[in-house]
């Protein structure tokens, strides 16, 4: 009798304990992410990510790496490994399944540590092309001046920016002439991973062609001609 006491309250338990177990496990329920917990599991890698690599149990195998610009890693035993457009997740399954010829029962776990899509470049016409630190409300004059400006022949009209960080990738045609001459509603706004590009205009080879070879003939006949003038006095 005490028996069957005991196997009655435990079936009342575990039936009263059912909906909350059942409100613990609802879907999402146990996978709360935080932002950027979610942000890390969405991310795909890029090049030029900073991303530190754990491996259990070779530690030693642990490091912290920059993406390559083709999109690969170097890692012991395994050599280069492409990441770029993985997540964090996928990327560590591969380095698991490369790495279990020669670790037992690898884990790696991959967080991105600094995103390249945080950064902004700036190609072409200007005298400082490269990567540039995205800040909040960062617009195209600003990156023209970390860049230290235009170089001799930029065709402002022209000037794109490819959006890298949108799906699908766009490219945004701008004209900066208006904004060169002061209209400041022509200063546009970036967005972290955009890649500005300020194309030559078309007029440089000729110009740099006439500088090359019309302008020195006519400064030494000028000079011949001037020598002549004194030499009749």
């Amino acid at each position: 009798m005490k028996m069957l006491r005991c196997l009655i309250a435990t079936v009342f338990l575990s039936v009263s304990a059912a909906p909350c177990m059942a409100e613990s496990f609802k879907p999402g329920g146990a996978v709360n992410l935080t932002a950027d917990q979610k942000k890390q599991a969405e991310y795909s890698i890029s090049p030029d990510d900073e991303i530190s690599i754990y491996v259990f149990p070779s530690q030693e195998l642990s490091r912290e790496l920059t993406v390559q610009p083709e999109g690969t890693i170097d890692m012991p035993f395994v050599g280069s490994v492409a990441v770029s457009g993985m997540t964090a997740g996928e990327a560590s399954r591969r380095l698991e399944n490369l790495l279990s010829k020669y670790v037992t029962s690898p884990q790696v776990g991959i967080t991105v540590r600094k995103f390249s899509v945080r950064r902004v470049a700036i190609l072409g016409e200007v005298r400082s092309p490269g990567f540039y630190d995205y800040y909040e409300n960062m617009k195209v004059l600003d990156l023209i001046a970390q860049a230290n400006g235009f170089a001799d022949y930029p065709k402002l009209s022209k000037t794109v920016v490819f959006r890298r960080n949108s799906e699908p990738h766009t490219a945004i045609l701008m004209n900066l002439d208006p904004l060169m001459a002061g209209k400041m509603e022509s200063n546009y706004a970036l967005m972290p991973g955009d890649v500005v590009f300020i194309p030559r205009q078309s007029v440089y080879k000729g110009a740099k062609w006439l500088s090359d070879n019309f302008v020195p003939w006519m400064t030494l006949l000028t000079f011949g001609m001037t020598i002549a003038v004194f030499s009749r006095n």
